[in-house]
């Protein structure tokens, strides 16, 4: 019997510690404003904002958190800082190579992260997977820096050349098998029966599939491409002209109750965004490798009502919804009407 109190009290106490750590981190998450970061063509004006400190002087506590392609742990930026100021660090092409499911899954449904930066497919698919987030600023297009690539031993002269080759993508989000398949489709062919779509696989994992040959090429947007073109494993086939560059926009989501909740925070935090971007303004780090910033950042509903129709299509969601319903324009537009230069 005493026994049995003996483990009721372990357990009870259990309940009671893990309860208060709970409720110390959501603390903690709530104070300092946790983001989940992938580091790309994307989010580089982003990433110059925390960077530069842009945030700090707006008055709000952020910090970045990313994960190695090739490791399964997060990481603050802040530890990291060297990796994303493009230093030629061992794990450098791994840094913040995170895709979009996991931003979201384990970063805002599991860790809690108030907000995250993501692609327009994923978060047209966390809106249909019922995730309470709302997009709150558009960040940078890439889709000029996006390809097709092709194994450099893999001869392509046209269209017909590609029937019953295995194409892939890298593990981004769920744009990226979308896109691969419409340019399948834009050549002519059936992406279901003309060719093999091996899938997304891990960023880790596509050089050794290219060495190994297990597949001949795909689409493709990842940060160890030029140096597999100078090793001549690659080559590039065609830039992505085949469908609306900007439809590989960028998104800032947030937590729709830590959007309720702290809307002095978002303002704080868009409007730090915002300043980064008109100090850019001028300036080539604006344009970053084919990515580019518009201002206001305000949120394409016509660009995600496009994307949302072709994630249909290839059957990455099985509906539409409304996606208007889980934008906000008010924050940005309010940020345009209020910016000030940082006090002296």
């Amino acid at each position: 019997m005493k026994f049995f109190i003996a483990i009721v009290i372990i357990l009870v106490g259990l309940g009671f510690y893990f309860s208060i750590e709970k409720k110390r981190t959501e603390r903690i998450l709530d104070e300092q404003v946790a983001i989940g970061f992938f580091n790309g063509g994307r989010t580089k004006t982003f990433g110059r904002t925390f960077v530069n400190q842009y945030f700090k002087k707006e008055g709000v506590d952020v910090e970045l958190y990313t994960k190695y392609a090739n490791k399964d742990e997060w990481y603050s930026v802040s530890d990291r800082i060297i990796e994303l100021k493009k230093s030629n660090t061992e794990d450098y092409d791994y840094f913040g190579v995170v895709d979009g499911f996991t931003i979201v899954e384990e970063g805002i449904k599991q860790k809690g992260f108030a907000a995250a930066t993501v692609g327009m497919p994923t978060f047209i698919w966390a809106v249909h997977n019922n995730i309470p987030v709302v997009a709150v600023a558009a960040l940078m297009y890439d889709g000029t820096a996006k390809k097709i690539m092709m194994r450099s031993d893999v001869t392509i002269r046209g269209p017909e050349d590609f029937k019953g080759k295995v194409l892939a993508t890298q593990e981004t989000g769920p744009g990226s098998v979308v896109f691969l398949k419409e340019f399948v489709k834009n050549i002519g062919l059936d992406p279901e029966k003309d060719v093999i779509i091996a899938g997304p696989i891990p960023e880790k994992d596509v050089e050794a599939s290219l060495r190994n040959k297990q597949i001949d090429g795909g689409y493709f947007s990842y940060s160890q491409i030029p140096r597999l073109i100078d090793e001549g494993l690659i080559y590039e086939y065609r830039k992505m002209d085949w469908m609306n560059p900007k439809l590989s926009h960028g998104v800032l989501i947030f937590r729709r109750d830590f959007f309720e909740k702290h809307p002095e925070k978002v303002k704080k935090i868009i409007s730090a965004y915002m300043r980064m971007i008109q100090d850019e303004k001028n300036e080539a780090a604006r344009q970053t490798k084919g990515a580019f910033s518009e201002y206001p950042p305000l949120v394409h509903v016509d660009l995600l009502q496009e994307m949302q129709g072709l994630m249909l299509e290839y059957g990455e969601i099985d509906t539409k919804v409304d996606i208007g319903d889980f934008i906000d324009y008010n924050v940005v537009e309010e940020a345009m009407r209020n910016l000030r230069p940082f006090a002296k």
